[in-house]
């Protein structure tokens, strides 16, 4: 049963269910605004680079600092990141730590953070992100803006279940992921293999091969 007012309707959802709520993101947020001094070039850093585009993933890459001053995050606050928003990178932090300066950084959430991180995750605020773009200059979403945008959201223990139920959903695709990865990794090795050791360590096939330099048998493009 749904309540058919049409305030109630959401895009991403459709008609709101009934006993759900529906707020501006800016009314259930607060947003991290804190720089910190580096201590050493070491410091731990998250980065755009260290997000998975579209899935939440954080991706262990070590990037070197450069500057003195940076944002900073703790473990638990949401990270979106601002610059080229068609990718959707969006992460919860996994540590405290220095973060890049295109990051808007989440610290409280009346909702759990994880509701809010798969709704920024659709593809409907994905695109809203894209249209707040402006200028010629590197695109970034428009944070004013998106924070603007209507979510909507269940009881606490509904959305509880409902997120246990995503996380471990979600878990076993990226685990699918990872090992199908893997097999693929493996087969172009072995694709390698097999060509370098037809097409050069086989004498049967090598014998009576010519040998001449390759720009006597190729063409270039200019």
């Amino acid at each position: 049963m749904t309540d058919n007012s049409r305030n109630n309707i959401i895009n991403w959802l459709g008609e709101t269910p009934v006993g759900w709520k529906k707020d501006k993101i800016k009314h259930l947020v607060s947003v991290r605004k804190e720089l910190r001094i580096i201590n050493n070039i070491d410091d731990p850093f998250i980065g755009p680079k260290n997000i998975e585009p579209g899935t939440g993933r954080y991706l262990p890459c070590k990037q070197r600092l450069t500057a003195e001053l940076y944002d900073c995050c703790e473990q638990g606050d949401l990270l979106y990141s601002k610059i080229n928003p068609e990718l959707g990178k969006a992460i919860i932090s996994p540590a405290s730590a220095l973060c890049s300066g295109e990051f808007v950084v989440i610290s409280r959430s009346i909702i759990d953070k994880r509701w809010l991180l798969y709704y920024i995750l659709t593809d409907e605020f994905t695109q809203a992100a894209v249209g707040t773009i402006r200028g010629s200059a590197a695109a970034r979403a428009n944070w004013d803006t998106l924070s603007n945008l209507f979510i909507v959201y269940p009881e606490k223990n509904l959305m509880s279940k409902t997120l246990d139920y995503l996380d471990s959903k979600c878990s076993e695709i990226d685990n699918a992921i990872v090992n199908l990865r893997a097999m693929i990794s493996e087969c172009l090795s072995y694709k390698e293999a097999v060509i370098t050791e037809s097409v050069f360590n086989n004498d049967l096939f090598r014998k009576n091969w010519t040998k001449t330099k390759l720009k006597y048998v190729a063409d270039v493009m200019p």
